[in-house]
């Protein structure tokens, strides 16, 4: 009898494919009056969205009426708020970003030994999120992290200095949309400057460098409100410093 043997050699190449984001970060401050809204597309643009917008320009800054309004109702406070600042509307507008859920990162106050930061959880979605958590990443002020006041936190300070947050007992859900209203749920963060000397929050050191909402990471902005100190616009942190040396001179993406 004559035995065959075959051998099979099988080869597995792992491919891995960008995740398209489920959430995104807008950033606003107590010193400036408009909210870096978030991404353009930040998860993902329709093929023919209708009306028809821009897929590649900058979202349009938003003043913070617009914030609690449905992404589809906004047009006419972005306008307006645009002609008040003189800033470029470009045509067609600027897509939206498309995300059930978004997450507002404020800062709301800044004295010599400490600040703090409102984190505002809205769902456009019709979807409800129990037992929701979300993680917030801060490279320069996580030392100086003491409390969240209507949110669990935990701090994972050996996770690139992360902060864990939850829902308190019996407050963990995140509800869906109603009659084009979001769902909300919203805390602050207390911070204190001792373990952080010459942090400067305005300039972008108080905001996250990552955030995530149920494991997910969500598309952040690439700028920062700025102090009416420094400029009346939102500019990026490499913009700040050449405000500083040529204020009158500069300015970002052309608006004064």
């Amino acid at each position: 009898m004559s035995i065959v043997a075959c051998y099979l050699q099988v080869t597995c190449n792992i491919t891995t494919t960008p995740q398209v984001p489920k959430c995104c970060v807008s950033f606003s401050g107590y010193y400036n009056d408009s909210i870096v809204p978030c991404p353009t597309c930040a998860c993902g643009c329709p093929k023919n969205p209708k009306p028809a917008c821009n897929a590649t320009s900058p979202g349009l800054f938003l003043p913070y009426s617009a914030l609690t309004l449905a992404p589809e109702n906004r047009t006419n406070q972005i306008l307006a708020w645009a002609a008040l600042q003189h800033e470029l509307v470009p045509n067609p507008l600027p897509c939206q970003d498309y995300c059930g859920v978004s997450i507002n990162w404020h800062i709301a106050s800044n004295f010599a030994n400490g600040w703090s930061a409102r984190m505002t959880l809205f769902d456009w979605s019709n979807q409800t999120y129990p037992n929701w958590f979300a993680a917030v990443e801060l490279d320069k002020a996580f030392a100086g992290f003491q409390q969240a006041y209507s949110f669990n936190a935990t701090t994972f300070p050996e996770m690139n200095n992360t902060i864990l947050v939850e829902g308190l007992p019996g407050l963990n859900y995140l509800v869906a949309a109603q009659n084009f209203s979001a769902g909300k749920l919203q805390s602050v963060f207390s911070f204190t400057k001792l373990p952080t000397p010459g942090i400067e929050v305005p300039l972008g050191d108080g905001f996250p460098t990552k955030v995530w909402f149920n494991g997910e990471e969500c598309a952040l902005p690439d700028i920062y409100p700025m102090s009416i100190a420094y400029h009346s616009t939102p500019t990026t942190l490499g913009g700040a410093l050449l405000l500083v040396l040529g204020l009158f001179t500069l300015g970002p993406f052309g608006i004064l």
